[in-house]
């Protein structure tokens, strides 16, 4: 029997949150949240892949993370290890 191709997902939640977004310092967004795990999220929007963005989570903190996908008004983000200070 084959191995699957792709590395298995961490869980997600599902969420309904709002989230600030900075493409570039100075210049920020509101952003929903749709799915989050400990390695990324699901963000409403429309950005490239490969985009640098920081994002600031309600009661939880700001990270950076890197766009890995994006299709449909939406986008998978891939956060830094550590949080960004």
């Amino acid at each position: 029997m084959n191995a699957p191709l792709t590395r298995p997902r961490n869980n997600r939640s599902s969420v309904a949150l709002q989230a600030l977004l900075s493409r570039v310092p100075g210049a920020s967004e509101t952003v929903e949240v749709e799915d989050i795990s400990i390695d990324g999220c699901c963000i409403r929007g429309y950005f490239r892949v490969g985009e640098q963005v920081s994002l600031h989570l309600p009661r939880i903190g700001r990270f950076t993370a890197r766009v890995r996908w994006a299709r449909g008004g939406k986008a998978g983000l891939k956060f830094d290890r550590e949080p960004a200070a």
